[in-house]
């Protein structure tokens, strides 16, 4: 279809992130999550902390994420 590549996405460049020294969520046995509920990012240390008590790892919610509650 003529045009059809134009629309495509492509990467146009990686910058390794800064490692936060948990693990990889996919790799964790425990994992607790948190989104707008908890009512901004100052509140998720709650989450973080839970999460290092039970030797996990936290992720966020995509609401959570859009809001930009945990900014």
């Amino acid at each position: 279809m003529p045009g059809e590549a134009d629309r495509r996405s492509r990467v146009v460049s990686r910058t390794a992130g800064e490692s936060t020294g948990r693990q990889q969520l996919t790799e964790a046995d425990i994992v607790v999550s948190g989104g707008r509920g908890l009512g901004g990012a100052e509140q998720f240390a709650r989450v973080e902390r839970l999460a290092d008590a039970l030797g996990g790892d936290c992720s966020v919610s995509l609401p959570g994420c859009r809001s930009s509650c945990m900014a």
